[in-house]
């Protein structure tokens, strides 16, 4: 075991010689660093190698105690060989200096009696490993075997791998086989000293050839007409079926393809001795009857509001499809109802499907416009945005409305006009309605009351939003609050247009001045006209503390250096994908 210098006791590392001087050479004439202990070999000039029994030998008077044997390379790294050793003037030593790329060495004694070192380095080689892999054949027959056989030296252990694997031992054989196909086998030695591989292959040579014969009793049938398909093989062990047939199959035989409605192409592959071969046969099947359909309108001139009823016949199908002003699958014979119809022309399309192919029919329907004027609707909110718990009022008014219905967060039937309390609101809602005339032809209105929980901040803009958004553009805003020594820092960006805001923000931590414990993101919504911008925290309710308020201008009074703010905006394109309303 070899222990380092610097876990000498105390009372050796004070005797003992700095390596600087043991390494400058022990005085001509023998007796080194003290005349008590006199190494006799190896004294320098020896040549071993790693691995070899080497006995060190040294003299020492009578009083010397413990005996402490160590190397040292020429770089005057020592190592301990064996500490405590009775003063017997001789220890063997199995050479174990480690894989190094040091080949120059002195042997280092100390004892309470004194200290001595080679006169001159001895040289100490490392070993290489060696590996022998072979096979008692490389080349076999088609389910042919062999023996692996390998001897390998100065490593600790071998692996396989390629066509074998495990741990193996330094030398044996194994045999392989019977082998199909060609292998390789790799072993895989390792040690101190290093490591090598080599490499076996097997040639295996290929099998018999299997052989198919695939014919149908008939090529050409009549729609619904069927046939047998006979097939035989040689040298093959299994066989299977794919295009218009399917599943294993036996080496030889017939099938019955039973009433055919389309050509099929049947497949075989036949596997045997490592090999297979595949034959494909075709049967073609004469056209069946195309389809035909007609589809008709009981009246096909309507008012507004009228209905009527569609009726069709087909031949030759086996399914019908509505689509245009309908959908659905129907009856290949029937009858339906339009239901009252808007203003405007409405084309009925059905197309009908059988083995012959498809075929399709329209029918035109046309209705007078309704004589009643599209209705008009108006939603607003007296405060569209409220602090939590507080109500605002929605009003509302229509014209030419018969009906309005209110959906979101208001449900039901009510009023041409009106108002009403939206009642106490914590979070945001959006209100919507829909008024329709007598024709029932309808128009809505939709507008957002937003809840604010925190601190709002205004935003001035030149012109207004609405200038803002005619314009095509949207603001894009950065706030960068960046430390020159330790200050609280964060930066984020956002984007003004559509009536809302969407902001990504990063916060940095650690020494940079940390006001946020993750990375996030956050949303600022703007509303028009108030033009508030506010923001709203969707991380596990915690909080950002902002320049200005108590906690962050106390975290920043004691910093090391002030903290530079920049606020701008500039114009940049609409990105609508980037909005969406507050549902």
């Amino acid at each position: 075991m070899k222990t380092k210098i610097a876990f000498l006791p105390l009372f050796l590392a004070i005797i003992l010689v700095p390596l600087s001087f043991v390494s400058a050479g022990k005085p001509s004439g023998g007796g080194g660093v003290n005349s008590g202990i006199s190494i006799v070999s190896p004294n320098g000039g020896e040549v071993y190698t790693e691995g070899d029994i080497v006995n060190i030998t040294w003299t020492a008077g009578k009083r010397v105690g413990d005996i402490w044997i160590g190397y040292f390379s020429a770089p005057n790294t020592l190592d301990w060989i064996a500490t405590g050793l009775s003063n017997t003037g001789s220890y063997k030593w199995t050479v174990n200096v480690g894989n190094t790329t040091n080949t120059q060495f002195k042997i280092y004694i100390s004892s309470n009696g004194g200290s001595d070192y080679s006169n001159n380095y001895f040289t100490v080689n490392q070993r290489v490993p060696a590996l022998t892999f072979t096979a008692d054949s490389a080349s076999l027959p088609y389910n042919g075997s062999t023996t692996l056989r390998w001897n390998a030296t100065d490593v600790t252990s071998c692996t396989a791998t390629g066509a074998w694997s495990g741990s193996k031992t330094l030398a044996g054989s194994q045999a392989v086989g019977p082998l199909t196909s060609s292998r390789t086998y790799w072993l895989n030695c390792t040690g101190i000293y290093g490591s090598i591989s080599k490499s076996v292959t097997i040639t295996v040579a290929p099998a018999p050839v299997p052989t198919l014969a695939l014919t149908p009793d008939d090529t050409s049938l009549a729609y619904g007409g069927e046939t047998t398909i006979r097939w035989t093989s040689t040298n093959a062990t299994s066989c299977s079926a794919s295009g218009a047939w399917s599943g294993s199959k036996p080496t030889s035989g017939a099938y019955a393809t039973g009433a055919l409605t389309s050509s099929k192409t049947y497949t075989l592959i036949c596997y045997g001795n490592g090999s297979s071969v595949v034959k494909s046969v075709s049967v073609s099947i004469a056209p069946a009857p195309a389809p035909t359909v007609a589809l008709a309108a009981d009246d096909s001139d309507l008012p507004y509001g009228g209905e009527t009823t569609l009726r069709w016949i087909s031949t030759n199908a086996t399914s019908c499809a509505a689509s245009g002003s309908w959908t659905g699958s129907k009856a290949t014979t029937g009858e339906q109802a339009t239901g009252r119809l808007g203003g405007g022309s409405r084309s009925f399309t059905l197309t009908c499907t059988g083995a012959g192919g498809s075929a399709s029919s329209t029918v035109t329907v046309y209705v007078a416009p309704s004589i009643y004027p599209v209705p008009t609707v108006k939603l607003t909110a007296a405060d569209p945005i409220v602090s939590s718990g507080n109500a605002t009022t929605l009003n509302w008014t229509s014209t030419g409305a018969e009906r309005c219905v209110a959906y979101g967060a208001w449900d039901g039937d009510v009023a041409t006009s009106g108002s009403i309390s939206t009642g106490a609101l914590y979070e945001d809602h959006y209100y919507s309605i829909t008024c329709y005339n007598p024709d029932n032809i309808s128009n809505y209105y939709l507008v957002v009351v937003n809840v604010i929980n925190g601190p709002v901040n205004l935003v001035p803009f030149a012109g207004t939003f609405q200038e803002m958004l005619d314009s095509g553009n949207s603001y894009v805003c950065y706030s960068d609050f960046w430390p020159e020594g330790k200050g609280p820092s964060s930066k984020y960006t956002y984007y003004l247009a559509d009536g809302k805001v969407r902001r990504e923000a990063e916060y940095l931590d650690g020494t940079t001045g940390t006001f946020f414990p993750s990375t996030g993101s956050y949303y600022l919504e703007l509303y028009y006209p108030s033009i508030a911008l506010y923001t709203k925290d969707y991380l596990n309710n915690t909080r950002t503390f902002y320049p200005g308020e108590s906690t962050y201008e106390s975290f920043a009074k004691g910093m090391s250096e002030p903290t530079n703010s920049v606020d701008y905006c500039s114009q940049g394109s609409l990105d609508p994908a980037l909005f969406t309303l507050p549902l």
